[in-house]
């Protein structure tokens, strides 16, 4: 199976941070022009933690998790958002314990890269998340998303508690009704099992790594599709586009 565009950026980093010699030009990126490859190791990090807050934290906040696709566009999305207060890149709805990158893109460990937002219900609602999330992905997709193939990429809702499932449900079914795309929402609506965190160098990629993230995205078809089918009707600024994200 040919690497996907994401997954030859992620081969070279790795290659970068373990400090050899690499030759961008043999590579098969198919950008229209070669990509900067740069790490920057010292971005802050948020240390915000779900599992580390006490019973009377927890009651303040819930999760909501979806996977669409490379989950390195998943985030600047809904981290602007006011209300949301932790968004975590990671892999989830699989069979394997502590995944690494490389054996969830091998498509045999189950799991989808989703991401997992921390959000205040008293602010924004689980509804509004989810319209955000329609309005980054091609639901229509069952197999992946754009340029990215495979399982690990398809489109999923992860539902944490009845109710949630409940407005997942309608909010696909409206998404249907409205006759926006001539094939129905292929897009999975599942019980949130164990989260497991991505790796370090996958968090916040969009502003470790810029000039990637933006490069990414203008190859994968992800961009092209949310202008087609989404942006001409969507005024809400809630849709974050790559170059409104820091440096």
């Amino acid at each position: 199976m040919a690497k996907s565009v994401k997954q030859i950026l992620v081969s070279i980093q790795n290659l970068i941070i373990k400090g050899l010699n690499i030759d961008t030009n043999n590579s098969t990126y198919s950008g229209s022009r070669p990509p900067r490859f740069t790490c920057r190791l010292n971005v802050d990090t948020n240390n915000f933690s779900y599992s580390g807050l006490n019973h009377a934290e927890k009651s303040k906040y819930e999760l909501a998790t979806f996977a669409g696709g490379c989950f390195w566009c998943m985030v600047a999305p809904f981290e602007s958002l006011d209300g949301v207060i932790k968004v975590t890149s990671g892999y989830t709805g699989g069979f394997k314990t502590n995944p690494t990158y490389e054996q969830v893109c091998s498509d045999n460990t189950g799991h989808f890269e989703a991401v997992q937002i921390t959000f205040e219900p008293k602010i924004i609602s689980y509804e509004t998340l989810l319209e955000v999330f329609w309005h980054q992905i091609d639901p229509t997709d069952a197999g992946g998303q754009f340029h990215d193939r495979g399982k690990s990429y398809r489109t999923a809702i992860f539902y944490h508690n009845e109710l949630q499932r409940q407005v997942a449900v309608d909010s696909k079914k409206e998404l249907n009704n409205s006759h926006r795309f001539s094939t129905p929402a292929a897009t999975l609506i599942i019980p949130a099992t164990t989260f497991y965190p991505a790796e370090e160098y996958h968090q916040d990629y969009h502003r470790k790594n810029k000039g990637h993230y933006i490069q990414y995205r203008s190859v994968s078809g992800r961009d092209d599709f949310i202008s087609q089918y989404w942006s001409e009707n969507d005024p809400d600024p809630a849709t974050v586009r790559h170059d409104e994200t820091d440096d």
